[in-house]
């Protein structure tokens, strides 16, 4: 587990960097932290996502799971699948 403090409330490019350094093995990223970058990163990664009726892609406390075409340290706009999006809303 590696803890990286630019993390919190960071800009798109910030999350981009942190995601570009990180070992490319074991293969899974499990990134946590704040908006707006976090929704900025999904929108750029995977931009077919599913916004709500008020423009908003996130509520509070959301999970994305993206799948990845190529290496962490390669992002760029639509290189993501978005496999799943939890809103606490949709928990029974």
């Amino acid at each position: 587990i590696w803890r990286d403090r630019r993390v919190y409330d960071a800009s798109l490019q910030t999350l981009k960097n942190v995601i570009g350094e990180t070992p490319d093995l074991p293969g899974r990223l499990f990134l946590i932290g704040h908006n707006p970058g976090l929704e900025s990163l999904l929108l750029e990664l995977c931009p077919s996502a599913p916004v709500m009726d008020n423009g908003k892609l996130f509520t509070t406390a959301n999970l994305a799971r993206i799948e990845l075409s190529g290496r962490w340290d390669e992002l760029s706009e639509g290189s993501g699948k978005l496999l799943e999006l939890v809103r606490p809303g949709d928990l029974d």
